[in-house]
């Protein structure tokens, strides 16, 4: 344990093995939001494009961040999970937000140790009509607040009263506090010594541009709470580019993200011949592991002798950051298995590419070259899938327009659905609502896949 952590993070890389896991960087981010001599409010960027390890960066300092005890160096660090592209309603963010925090207090048995204490607290607190409804919802035996922030009075005042601002402090105080004692009575204000609440916002770039905003927003609002940090991990170009077109330009859209971030970190992008041979041992692994594959699927496997995608070895057949193409279905929903996820419905993959408004295109109405992998571009081959952000999606999707057509997992008789067009197609069949088939054996070297999760 150093006697004395950084105040800042280092840019200087890490020699890291194939799994190319971040243990330096979360540790240095973990003990930079830890250190009790780091005032907060603090809000941390983690900037990368799609693909570069934020996720699995901001989980490994979670995990660290959990390991720490208050101490002479560090504090109590409580994190929260938020995800804000789930919320389709830009003014529920923070509602939503403000719900996962108190959701995380209960699962770590908070508001059951200091039921009686909050309700004391809402009675004790001046113009306690809304302190007064929460406190009865979150004492109720379980925590779900929804029907609260339902109501139009409550969802615009939140953010600005008085009482709720107290009410707020005293339970972020309670929470982090290192004293066995709940605290909600004793301490008018948060000691950030002791501790603070550290709230992930994850996959911010994935949110509708005005979502994005309103996310960032939402934070500003916590920027004068003692004992509350903030770590965004998205896309640095995406986030600017929301702000940009509000703002106009891009000089206020630095102001704008200067105001509310105090430190950054980028990952620092793995050399291509590591990258290449951790996916190699993924593509092994995969191929290998008998229970990833249907029981068809298996015996295509072992009777076409399939080890790797049909284009592996191609020089532009499949570059680390290029959507891997030359795989029938078994092995797209092989790989989806063995990730944990599964083949999108072609029902699921329209509305992630067209949102909720019908567009003809994931960005809008207009075909626009300048926004996807098409005949019209005249690239003539995959791009990295990271390569068009002006043509995301209105849930913040990649490429669902062009690079390459994805299987689904939507059938009809003895073919399969794949949706989104490729480098080779024209305007017509980049269409959000085209669609084409393809025999489940089939490997086509402009045909890849997604993968779905359900939550």
């Amino acid at each position: 344990m150093p006697e004395t952590p950084t105040f800042i993070i280092s840019d200087k890389p890490e020699e890291q093995a194939p799994g190319f896991q971040f243990d330096g960087y979360a540790k240095t981010i973990a003990d930079l939001i830890a250190y009790k001599k780091n005032r907060t409010p603090l809000v941390i960027g983690i900037y990368g494009p799609w693909g570069s390890g934020k996720t699995t960066l901001m989980k490994a300092v979670v995990k660290k961040l959990c390991g720490y005890e208050s101490d002479d160096i560090f504090r109590v660090c409580k994190p929260v999970w938020f995800q804000a592209w789930k919320y389709a309603e830009e003014d529920a963010i923070l509602a939503a937000l403000l719900e996962e925090i108190f959701k995380t207090m209960e699962a770590d048995g908070l508001i059951g140790r200091i039921k009686s204490e909050i309700e004391k607290l809402a009675t004790g607190l001046q113009g306690q009509k809304i302190v007064g409804k929460l406190s009865q919802l979150l004492t109720a035996g379980t925590v779900d607040v929804t029907e609260f922030f339902a109501e139009p009075e409550y969802k615009e005042k939140l953010g600005f009263v008085s009482e709720f601002q107290e009410f707020f402090d005293r339970l972020v105080a309670a929470y982090v506090s290192k004293s066995e004692h709940t605290g909600v009575i004793d301490h008018r204000a948060v000691d950030d010594t002791e501790g603070v609440l550290v709230v992930f916002v994850d996959d911010l770039d994935r949110c509708p541009k005005p979502r994005v905003l309103k996310v960032l927003e939402t934070i500003k609002l916590f920027m004068d709470k003692t004992g509350c940090v903030f770590v965004i991990g998205a896309a640095q170009e995406v986030i600017e580019s929301a702000i940009r077109e509000t703002y106009q330009g891009r000089g206020e859209a630095e102001k704008f993200m200067d105001k509310i971030v105090q430190v950054t970190f980028v990952p620092p992008k793995i050399p291509e011949p590591e990258i290449g041979t951790f996916i190699a041992k993924v593509v092994q692994d995969q191929y290998k592991n008998k229970d990833c594959w249907s029981e068809n699927g298996w015996k295509w496997k072992e009777t076409e002798r399939v080890n790797e995608p049909a284009s592996w070895n191609a020089p532009e057949g499949n570059q680390p950051d290029h959507p891997v193409v030359g795989v029938s279905l078994y092995e797209a929903e092989a790989y989806a298995k063995w990730a944990g996820k599964r083949l999108p419905t072609e029902q699921e993959w329209e509305r992630a590419a067209r949102g909720t408004d019908g567009r003809v295109y994931p960005w809008g109405d207009e075909f626009d070259k300048e926004k996807c992998n098409s005949w019209e571009a005249d690239i003539g081959r995959t791009t990295p899938v990271t390569k068009y952000v002006n043509g995301l999606s209105p849930d913040g999707c990649y490429d669902m327009a062009g690079n390459v057509w994805e299987w689904t997992a939507s059938r009809e008789e003895d073919f399969f659905v794949i949706r989104g067009g490729s480098w080779y197609d024209a305007t017509q069949l980049v269409r959000s609502a085209f669609r084409s088939k393809g025999m489940l054996t089939f490997r086509y070297d402009n045909v890849g896949f997604r993968c779905a999760k359900t939550p």
